[in-house]
């Protein structure tokens, strides 16, 4: 009776160990990327919240970039921690936390902000289209895939850029507000990235 109850006891501390792992395993496993990416929202939107002058006259978070753009040249850059690890360690990414807060005064230094890692470098421009705001490009990327970019008006009537291998260059720049709609008294602006030049 004693050598089951015995028994009994090792398979039962044996389960709990292998539970225990497995649960370990997974907390340190990375997290998936819509997970991680919420994450970092939510420390964004904390900071956000924090800082009045941001709330009131924010633009545009920039998740890929760890950035928020607020009034009419202002960013705030945050930056991951910095923690060393054992070799081999896998687990999810280190916290975000801020880095710098700069505002810029003048469009040449403007166009030091790095442009975002999502905007498509070369391709192929598919068609074009204007409304009273930008000019929207179709391009196909070198690969394959199909992008909605705005880009400077005079770009939209130039037909030679149609169907041809091209280089985009972008610039930052403050358009007519979305939610301005089709009011032409509206003076809200928000700070966009655009196609300025097609090589």
């Amino acid at each position: 009776m004693k050598s089951a109850y015995k028994k009994s006891s090792v398979a039962q501390y044996r389960f709990f160990c292998l539970v225990f792992c497995c649960f370990t395993s997974l907390a340190q496993a990375a997290l998936p990327p819509d997970f991680q990416n919420e994450k970092d929202l939510a420390d964004i939107i904390a900071y956000i919240k924090s800082d009045h002058e941001v709330l009131s006259d924010l633009r545009v978070i920039d998740l890929a970039e760890l950035a928020v753009y607020y009034g009419d040249s202002c960013r705030i850059q945050f930056a991951r921690k910095v923690v060393k690890r054992e070799a081999g360690w896998v687990g999810p990414e280190e916290p975000i936390e801020f880095k710098a807060k700069d505002c810029v005064d003048d469009v040449a230094e403007i166009d030091e902000i790095p442009v975002p890692k999502d905007k498509v470098r070369g391709g192929v421009v598919v068609s074009v289209e204007a409304d009273d705001i930008a000019c929207y490009l179709q391009i196909k990327g070198d690969a394959g895939k199909v992008h909605d970019e705005l880009a400077s008006y005079d770009l939209c009537e130039d037909e030679s850029l149609l169907n041809k291998p091209s280089e985009f260059i972008y610039q930052r720049t403050s358009v007519p507000a979305a939610s301005c709609g089709e009011n032409p008294e509206c003076e809200d602006t928000e700070m966009v990235w655009l196609i300025a030049e097609i090589k």
